[in-house]
C-alpha cells in the first residue's frame, strides 16, 4: 500500500506528465471543477457527468492530479480564497462563499489546517505587499 502511494505521489508530481498524457476524461474532469469552483460537487456527480465508475475516476484522478477530486477542489478554493485575500478588500464571509463554502467556520477551519493561519492573519501577511485591487494608496508629499 505504502509503496503504491509513493509512486502515485511521484508520478503526480513528474514534470515531464504534460497535459496531453492525462486521460481525456481526467483532464475533462479537471475543467469541470475549474469551471464549476462554487458548486457541491460529488465524486457520484463526475462519474455520472463522464459516465465512468466513481472508483476508477477516483483512481484515476488521483493517479494524474496527485489528489482525490475532492481534495483537488478544496485545494482550488483555497487557492481562489488565498488571491481575494490578498488582492480584496472582501470580507471572509464574503469570500467564503465566493468560492464555494456556505459556512463561514468550515472555510476558516480548512484554511487554517491548510495554511496553518487564519484567513485574516493570512491577509494581513500579505497586507504589505499588495493593496487591495481598487484601493489607492496616498499620496507622498513632497513637504
Amino acid at each position: 500500500h505504502l509503496m503504491n502511494l509513493l509512486t502515485d505521489m511521484i508520478i503526480a508530481q513528474d514534470s515531464s506528465l504534460d497535459r496531453e498524457s492525462i486521460p481525456a476524461y481526467v483532464r475533462q474532469c479537471v475543467d469541470y471543477i475549474q469551471q464549476n469552483l462554487t458548486s457541491s460537487i460529488s465524486l457520484d456527480d463526475l462519474a455520472k457527468q463522464f459516465n465512468i465508475s466513481k472508483y476508477h475516476m477516483a483512481k484515476q484522478f488521483k493517479r494524474y492530479m496527485g489528489a482525490p477530486p475532492h481534495e483537488y477542489l478544496i485545494n482550488l478554493r483555497i487557492a481562489k480564497a488565498k488571491e481575494l485575500l490578498k488582492y480584496t478588500d472582501k470580507t471572509v464571509a464574503d469570500i467564503a462563499e465566493l468560492v464555494g463554502f456556505h459556512h463561514v467556520n468550515h472555510f476558516i477551519n480548512l484554511f487554517q489546517n491548510r495554511e496553518k493561519m487564519t484567513p485574516l492573519a493570512y491577509r494581513k501577511k500579505w497586507a504589505h505587499l499588495a493593496p487591495p485591487i481598487g484601493t489607492t494608496t496616498p499620496a507622498k508629499s513632497n513637504l
